[in-house]
């Protein structure tokens, strides 16, 4: 099976499909998927590899990177500390759940089998979404918005930016000339919004100046 022939056969079928399953491939060429794996892995040197998404077009990537330069032309010399990065997530009861790769070991036997736990899935599982917000300072308390509310620029205007935001001009930064930040999210970049903020906030970060797909630039994003 590992003739110079099905070799350059293997190789060609691959070069034209590179999606090809080794079980599909195996009935392809007739041979068994053991033998098969002889001359992807000695012969030809290659191994599978899971796809990854990707969300950024060239496009975006070219304005992400003009956005993140002028953020970093403007919050020179460490103005960056009285940034306030904020961000909102959605919590469920249901856990991460990985069918390839999340695997459990048991005892070869019917009765053992059915033992093994299942993950449990919900048509509409319970969930809360949460907003946060942090700085160089410390971090502003939990918000947990009502259940069933969609956070609309309504609701976003009434409960975080008057509730929470607008009243840390005189706790967490008092007397301090601080930058609100947040994402390009619908209820974010509203004109309602972004009119409220200018009246209310010493500065922030115009929704036009967020770059799009930017979990490095939010700490919340990648790191609490």
């Amino acid at each position: 099976m590992r003739t110079k022939a099905t070799i350059k056969t293997v190789w060609e079928q691959i070069r034209q499909n590179p999606l090809w399953k080794q079980k599909s491939l195996s009935q392809e060429l007739n041979i068994s998927p053991r033998s098969k794996s002889c001359p992807i892995r000695d012969d030809l040197h290659m191994t599978a590899y899971l796809r990854s998404k990707g969300y950024l077009t060239p496009a975006l990537k070219e304005i992400r990177q003009t956005r993140t330069e002028h953020l970093l032309q403007w919050h020179t010399k460490n103005e960056q500390e009285n940034i306030l990065f904020t961000d909102e997530k959605i919590f469920t009861i249901e856990e991460q759940y990985n069918h390839q790769n999340n695997k459990i070991y048991v005892q070869i036997s019917r009765e053992a089998k059915e033992k093994v736990p299942r993950v449990q899935r919900g048509h509409h599982p319970s969930y809360v979404m949460v907003w946060w917000g942090m700085s160089h300072q410390e971090v502003t308390p939990l918000h947990f918005c009502e259940k069933g509310v969609k956070t609309g620029a309504q609701v976003y205007q009434e409960d975080v930016l008057q509730g929470i935001v607008k009243p840390l001009n005189t706790t967490l930064f008092t007397g301090q000339k601080w930058v609100f930040q947040q994402d390009s999210a619908p209820a974010h970049k509203a004109k309602m919004t972004q009119d409220w903020l200018w009246r209310h906030i010493p500065a922030f970060i115009i929704a036009e100046d967020w770059p799009s797909g930017s979990p490095d630039l939010n700490p919340l994003d990648y790191k609490l």
